[in-house]
């Protein structure tokens, strides 16, 4: 992922928002090797992290999956363009 400029945790934007089929999923949001954020049972995940301006590697690991219905990002926060 490459963020435009350093986006603060606090941003008015979450860096992504996942929205998942009930039950919901568990798992863990990892940014540069980092955990994030980790989540159990949830249909809502709104993930919010401090990142520096420049490429970073993001993972979304899922231990308990389930359907993604919608997906949104950070308009700051966008796939690397290779």
């Amino acid at each position: 992922m490459t963020a435009a400029k350093n986006i603060a945790v606090n941003a008015a934007t979450p860096l992504f928002s996942f929205d998942f089929a009930a039950p919901g999923a568990s798992g863990a949001v990892l940014i540069d090797g980092t955990a994030v954020q980790v989540f159990k049972d949830e249909q809502h995940v709104r993930i919010r992290a401090e990142v520096s301006a420049g490429n970073h590697m993001f993972n979304l690991k899922l231990v308990k999956p389930t359907a993604l219905t919608f997906m949104s990002s950070n308009e700051q926060f966008k796939y690397c363009r290779g």
